[in-house]
């Protein structure tokens, strides 16, 4: 009879699957610090995380600003400290909110804004941080919970409970309104966003009720012109995107879009979700780095889902957009974690965390790649009643001083590594001995380094089973 076979390419095209099971063409079960963008046609390992931030940062970051002073801000959500961070990764504790723990904050008009449950404080860029101040301006609700902050239309807008807050400084002189927008008593405006000349006000009632709605504002009349209803229980964060608006919420991983008065569900990450298994993308956790979305998910309860940066992107407009697991935390877990904040400082994503106890914040090293990054085809189910024999193949196109470890997992068993032969003349690994009776197959391939240089790593081309 004659040879047979199965190739397993072009990942870029889709990306994580919707379980280990099926998913659209060419995407894989789980892929975890990849680069299937970089070059299409080619997997790479992606830069890792490193911890740059050491002890002095002892708290949840809520959000991070990257300022046009040269440095990045971070506020802690719980003790209400202010540290800056140089572009040579210095970190220095400036001061401490009298008001408390800091929900938000922006650069807006030369001043750095932050906000606890009641106050809005504001600091002059350049200034002694002795002069800010914390009690600014006064909340007509003090939301304790959230407080999401966007400029638009030379404006900074604050959510506060169930009305949007401003700040105007048009005429040369601060002015703060309480009140700009007012929605029902019963929403809490949770994030805030942006399409075209309009603000896009996303708010939810309560956490145990699935109705929120995103409003859309023009910012100038009484109300809203339009709004939408999901069946979710809160709007978590507008993602950054060019020309193409994304929405996380609720705390199941739906990811939606916005068409300008709509929201759809688009995309739903891959996980074991149920009413006891949750997870979700903090506000502050979204960036948009070289045209690419990335998205951080936190753990809530029951560890769903691989938790880690995500990107949901592509290459480019010519090619679907599909879901990575682009970045690992340094702590080199994918599990029990929350990244409240993420940011992009000049070159540098900079990630903060919470694993346990511990807090920090990790910058994307140029220089390291990520150490153990793999990925894992859905389950393979070619002749289901009578198995298969296979040998497999793994295509690269180098080395770089590294290795594939390849294992099988043969009958929905346990991985068992895989004893390859390695090909240098064709560039190509494959198996020693034939898997045999597999009535389903699926295969992990994990990436490694170069002994002597952590930047150099294999590069995979195509996987192949032939039978």
């Amino acid at each position: 009879m004659a040879m047979q076979n199965l190739l397993l390419k072009d990942f870029f095209l889709g990306g994580i699957s919707d379980s280990k099971y099926t998913g659209i063409a060419n995407s894989l079960a789980s892929i975890v610090g990849l680069n299937i963008h970089g070059e299409p046609g080619v997997i790479k390992v992606n830069q890792q995380c490193l911890k740059e931030s050491g002890s002095t940062i002892d708290d949840l970051v809520s959000i991070q600003v990257p300022c046009s002073d040269g440095k990045t801000y971070m506020f802690g959500k719980t003790n209400g400290k202010i540290w800056s961070r140089t572009t040579g990764s210095t970190y220095t504790l400036e001061a401490t909110n009298t008001n408390g723990g800091i929900l938000c904050a922006a650069e807006f008009n030369g001043y750095i804004y932050y906000a606890s449950n009641t106050k809005l404080g504001r600091w002059l860029i350049g200034s002694a941080w002795g002069t800010r101040a914390d009690s600014w301006a006064t909340f007509t609700k003090g939301n304790a919970s959230d407080h999401p902050m966007l400029v638009k239309n030379l404006i900074l807008y604050i959510g506060d409970g169930s009305v949007v807050a401003q700040v105007d400084d048009s005429t040369g002189s601060a002015v703060f309104t309480g009140d700009a927008l007012d929605l029902e008593d019963k929403y809490v405006v949770t994030a805030l966003g942006e399409v075209q000349e309009d603000l896009l006000v996303g708010a939810n009632t309560s956490t145990f009720v699935n109705v929120c709605k995103v409003f859309r504002w023009n910012t100038y009349s009484v109300s809203w012109s339009v709004d939408d209803t999901v069946p979710e229980n809160r709007i978590n964060c507008f993602i950054p995107a060019d020309n193409f608006i994304m929405i996380s919420a609720g705390d199941q991983g739906n990811i939606y879009t916005y068409s300008g008065s709509q929201l759809q569900q688009f995309k739903r990450i891959q996980g074991d979700w149920s009413s006891s298994n949750a997870a979700n993308v903090k506000n502050g956790a979204g960036v948009c780095s070289n045209g690419l979305p990335l998205f951080a998910l936190s753990n809530v309860s029951g560890n769903p889902a691989l938790q880690g940066v995500y990107s949901f992107g592509s290459y480019s407009s010519n090619y679907p957009k599909v879901l990575n697991l682009e970045y690992v935390i340094s702590e080199a877990v994918l599990a029990n974690i929350e990244i409240p904040s993420i940011s992009l400082a000049g070159s540098d994503l900079l990630v903060a965390w919470k694993n346990g106890s511990s807090y920090g914040v990790d910058k994307v090293d140029p220089t390291v790649k990520v150490v153990g990054a793999y990925l894992e085809t859905r389950v393979l189910t070619l002749d289901r009643m009578r198995g298969k024999d296979f040998n497999v193949n793994i295509a690269y196109r180098t080395l770089n001083g590294g290795s594939l470890t390849v294992y099988k997992k043969v009958n929905n068993g346990s991985y068992v590594e895989v004893v390859l032969i390695n090909d240098v003349l064709k560039n190509i690994y494959t198996s020693k001995d034939k898997i045999q009776n597999a009535n389903s197959l699926q295969l992990k391939i994990v990436f490694v380094c170069s002994g002597s240089n952590t930047n150099n790593t294999p590069e995979l081309e195509a996987i192949e089973l032939a039978f």
